[in-house]
């Protein structure tokens, strides 16, 4: 095939040329300007050139005069190829220098080929006819030589300038739109380094938006303060997707003042080289959140202060890691005894310790339902024995100095409320009851049924009630005080040792029970609340027992736990192992990506915790969920599933199993999860 060399000062043309040209199997050399052309002549052997006219060193038409002039290449056709045409001047220069043909740029691929087809085919049957210039007419081809190119410069000079003031104009236009951005915007190369940053980003991580050297400065540690927003743009470089509304907070080692943006990042080609950029536009929500935190403080203060206040700190600061201890201790000794003869002077030991840490799990939720900020559904309950279900935790508050009696006469006990409510009211009544008795005293607890008739009680509904009667020995409350008692933030404790919302709490609770509370005291006489719960009529729903029999679940070839806790992870795979499923693990979201990637594992099943070392387990499966498809995840966590939705986790129930758990809770979920 035949082989052509394309002469062009643009890179671009150089290339849609010489796809252009190879795409009809012909060899294709490029070159950028005449000089060179003549250099490549002298070592290729070519059997067409195509030359632009406008051109450094050295133009197209003394190219052409230069190679007609040659006897060793004046009978290679020439072929000009431009987009600067001015008048027929152009064209009658370029034939009488021996041009075999001049063609107007643009030109459609199909159309070009057959153009450059038709010349070598004219070439090869010797049928192409070349003018010559005379060398009488010298003189008036440097007269039409200077004509044609001034003209042509001149055109081209005002193309150039034109184009260069609308590009000025373009980029002047750009700036001012991302300067005059009331949000950070920042465009970074594929090592965090800064290619442009508006003077608002500059000023928020810098400090000084009219600071010289932009171009040297990279994001760092500053910026990546949120470990996971880096994890994020890492996978964003080596992966096609977008950030879209990512919320992370920024605090300056100079400046206490804390910022949340929302943030938003997409990746684009890179002007410089082949390689990409990451566009980063951040929204400073940090007022915006300010008025929702304001808006629902109150409400917020309301169902969770004084619950945070009685168990908060040991709810949330060590339940969630002895759910983790449980987790092990739960299946280790389930395994211990099963594997025991009941005649085994040792089965009545691991029996124990079993059902010990069964018991002692029930009460981790119970601590951990405490600090949940969701509203449930009301439930009929028995107020008796509600009572006396919290007699331990009670007097493990109060304290031994402080004797608590019982005398529940009431026979209908049963009211529509939540358990958690109504043990609620109860820890804020211990808990006020014992600041009144700082030297100890009694608590008298008293439940009877009262009727009240249309005409008995004014701004009490007629109906039956349970009466609950909350009496201490304390040192009593003053009657102005008494007043207030109920009222939002009204607090007789010292600065920081009271929010002021207990009792508010507590009344607002009951109120919502379509029920009734009044206090009465005096000062050195102690102080008794009375609380009226209407009785319900309602069924309670039958708990049936479960069922120790594990049902078969689907057959499940390949399963993932991601897990930090070496022993939970233990205990998780021989569950696994009894459920006759194969598991691989890993122990952060690093070295399961690694799995992923490298060891090209393709699990069934994932199981992930919820908090981890590196990133949280949601982000970790929608990363997962790029890589591989046709899983099913199951997310874990000594957390309830109210705790995680309050940290902005969104996971439904059927993907969530809170620890501990044992073989057979998982199993059922698993069960769910595949069916």
């Amino acid at each position: 095939m035949a082989k052509i060399l394309i002469v062009d000062d643009l890179e671009e043309n150089l290339l849609l040329l010489k796809t252009y040209l190879e795409s009809d199997g012909y060899n294709v050399i490029i070159v950028q300007n005449g000089v060179e052309a003549l250099g490549k002549l002298k070592s290729e052997k070519v059997d067409l050139i195509i030359s632009d006219i406008l051109m450094p060193q050295m133009d197209g038409f003394t190219l052409c005069r230069t190679v007609k002039q040659d006897n060793e290449l004046k009978k290679i056709p020439f072929i000009f190829y431009t987009a600067t045409y001015t008048d027929e001047q152009d064209e009658k220069l370029a034939l009488s220098l021996g041009a075999s043909k001049f063609i107007l740029k643009p030109k459609e691929k199909d159309e070009f080929n057959r153009l450059i087809k038709e010349v070598i085919n004219q070439f090869d049957s010797n049928t192409l006819s070349i003018e010559k210039i005379e060398e009488e007419n010298q003189l008036n081809y440097y007269k039409l030589y200077n004509e044609v190119l001034i003209r042509k410069l001149e055109s081209k000079m005002l193309q150039l300038e034109k184009a260069e003031k609308e590009a000025r104009l373009n980029l002047l236009f750009l700036n001012q739109i991302i300067e005059a951005m009331p949000n950070p915007l920042v465009i970074i190369d594929e090592n965090f380094n800064i290619i442009k940053a508006n003077k608002i980003f500059i000023k928020t991580y810098f400090g000084n938006e009219n600071m010289v050297n932009k171009d040297q400065l990279k994001l760092d540690k500053i910026f990546f303060e949120d470990s996971e927003l880096k994890v994020l743009l890492e996978e964003l470089i080596k992966e096609d997707f977008e950030i879209k509304n990512y919320q992370f907070e920024f605090i300056k080692d100079d400046n206490k003042d804390k910022k949340i943006f929302n943030l938003n990042a997409f990746k684009i080609d890179s002007s410089i080289n082949s390689g990409k950029n990451i566009v980063i536009i951040m929204e400073d929500i940090t007022f915006i959140n300010d008025l929702i935190n304001e808006k629902n403080i109150v409400e917020n203060q309301l169902i969770q202060s004084q619950k945070l206040e009685a168990l908060g700190r040991f709810a949330g600061g060590i339940a969630h890691d002895f759910n983790n201890l449980l987790t092990v201790i739960i299946n280790c000794g389930q395994n211990i005894y099963e594997s025991l003869e009941s005649s085994d002077p040792l089965y009545e030991d691991a029996k124990n310790i079993y059902d010990a840490a069964n018991r002692g799990a029930t009460l981790t939720k119970k601590l951990l339902s405490f600090s949940r900020k969701s509203k449930g559904e009301p439930q009929v309950i028995d107020i008796n024995n509600s009572i006396l279900e919290i007699n331990t935790l009670a007097k493990r508050l109060v304290g031994e100095d402080i004797n608590v009696e019982y005398n529940l006469n009431a026979k209908q006990t049963k009211v529509l409320m939540e358990q958690i409510d109504f043990e609620q009211i109860m820890i804020n009544l211990f808990s006020n009851a014992k600041d009144a008795m700082m030297g100890g005293g009694k608590i008298n607890i008293t439940t009877e049924n009262i009727e009240v008739g249309l005409n008995d009680k004014k701004n009490i509904l007629p109906g039956k009630y349970i009466k609950i009667e909350f009496s201490d020995t304390g040192s009593g409350i003053e009657k102005t005080t008494l007043e207030k008692i109920f009222n939002p933030f009204f607090t007789t404790k010292k600065e920081g040792a009271g929010t002021g919302l207990g009792l508010y709490l507590v009344s607002s609770i009951i109120e919502r029970a379509n029920g009734y509370i009044y206090a009465y005291s005096e000062l050195g006489h102690g102080t008794t609340f009375i609380i009226l719960l209407p009785i319900t009529f309602e069924v309670e729903e039958n708990i049936l027992s479960e069922s120790t029999n594990i049902i078969a679940v689907k057959k499940i070839n390949n399963a993932l736990i991601v897990e930090d806790d070496q022993f939970v992870m233990l205990a998780i795979e021989k569950m696994m192992s009894k459920l006759n499923i194969f598991t691989k693990k890993a122990n952060c979201a690093k070295e399961a990506i690694r799995i992923i990637d490298e060891e090209k594992y393709r699990p069934e099943f994932v199981m992930v915790d919820i908090i981890l070392e590196d990133i949280s387990g949601e982000n970790l499966v929608k990363i997962l969920k790029r890589k591989i498809e046709n899983f099913k995840v199951l997310y874990m966590s000594g957390y309830s599933i109210d705790e995680i939705k309050n940290k902005g986790i969104n996971i439904l129930e059927i993907n969530f199993i809170q620890k501990p758990f044992n073989v057979k809770e998982l199993n059922d979920k698993i069960v769910n999860l595949f069916s």
